[in-house]
């Protein structure tokens, strides 16, 4: 469960990873939910949740972005999504589907477990 009290349930990302598939597209690649640094290759949904791979831009928000990532600054990502199938128990959001927008590289994440691993 994150700090905003919801929880990603199992194959919540199964239906929009398909969607962006048709699209032959990936969502975004953000810095803090609104500067794109870069752009994905690959994500899948495990047993621990979203999956992602991608390549970082050259530019110098980019580059400070991976110099941070590399220090340990930062370290987590968050994710931008619109909810599709939700349902309320015991004062927490249960994301059943959602439709993901955006994957930000982030340094107070919702959700501490989603960290980057290099």
């Amino acid at each position: 469960v994150d700090s905003h009290k919801d929880l990603v349930c199992k194959g919540a990302f199964l239906n929009t990873l398909k969607s962006w598939e048709n699209r032959k597209l990936f969502p975004l690649m953000l810095y803090g939910h609104s500067l794109k640094i870069g752009s994905f290759s690959n994500m899948k949904e495990t047993d621990t949740g979203l999956w992602v791979e991608g390549n970082i831009e050259g530019n110098s928000l980019s580059q400070k972005v991976i110099s941070e990532v590399k220090n340990n600054n930062l370290s987590f990502f968050s994710i931008g999504f619109r909810p599709i199938l939700a349902q309320k128990r015991f004062g927490i959001r249960l994301l059943k589907e959602i439709d993901l927008i955006e994957v930000s590289v982030v340094k107070r994440p919702a959700n501490f477990s989603a960290k980057i691993y290099k």
